[in-house]
């Protein structure tokens, strides 16, 4: 082949490589964490701007999206196996809010249904939950904000201009809150406990447009370009 490209996030061995992709770094930190696994000749691509976005998220992107602050639709969306069954945590910590919100929970398996169908019999929000859901892009046209884990799905969020509250649980995870965080397009929720979700929440639903200001930066940080960029590089002569 031509060029060898490989995804990488762990920088923690030799990569004899043409071209390394590790879009949860920023492109200074990438620099510094795989100065010693990478030949001098590599070419480097971190940070959202090379982020691999599906087509689907590409094409459902609308641009100065207009969002409801005062009874807003929320994902709830926490990775595709959630084995400590955040999604439980997170939701059962909302039960106490007076915003009344119209929540909509994405989980990969059926583990803590039964937890879910639960809390939709003890809370005052609308909830729906839906197990495996495919149409992720066009679900996300339709939220007003997520409270999200803080893995690859954090750049098709800002891709499609979603406001976020981001919960890190991982040490791999504490980059992508950074740049989201400090492109203006998240907010980091420190904990699932009441008064905290409580106090990110009210940062976010301020009344004076701050979500419509999240959306924005997000689309500026993610704009759904970085897999034809990279195609584009392994074409090259």
């Amino acid at each position: 082949c031509r060029k060898l490209l490989a995804i990488d996030e762990l920088a923690d061995r030799n990569l004899d490589v043409d071209i390394l992709l590790d879009q949860n770094r920023s492109p200074h930190q990438a620099r510094v964490d795989y100065e010693e696994y990478l030949s001098g000749e590599a070419v480097l691509l971190a940070g959202p701007h090379w982020s691999l976005i599906r087509p689907e998220f590409r094409d459902n992107r609308e641009e100065a999206r207009s969002l409801n602050e005062k009874s807003p639709r929320v994902l709830v969306i926490m990775g595709g196996s959630d084995p400590d069954e955040l999604t439980s945590d997170v939701l059962e910590s909302l039960i106490g809010l007076k915003t009344r919100l119209d929540i909509i929970a994405v989980i990969g398996q059926p583990d803590q249904l039964e937890r879910l169908e639960l809390l939709t019999k003890t809370m005052s929000h609308s909830l729906e939950i839906r197990i495996g859901e495919t149409k992720m892009a066009a679900l996300m046209a339709e939220v007003d904000f997520a409270i999200s884990a803080a893995g690859s799905t954090v750049w098709e969020l800002c891709c499609m201009g979603v406001p976020m509250m981001l919960l890190a649980e991982e040490i791999n995870q504490q980059a992508v809150v950074q740049q989201a965080e400090a492109a203006g397009a998240a907010v980091r929720l420190p904990s699932v406990e009441l008064d905290c979700v409580k106090a990110v929440l009210s940062t976010m639903l301020n009344g004076r447009g701050r979500l419509e200001v999240m959306s924005r930066a997000g689309q500026d940080l993610v704009d759904g370009q970085g897999a034809l960029r990279i195609a584009q590089l392994l074409l090259k002569g």
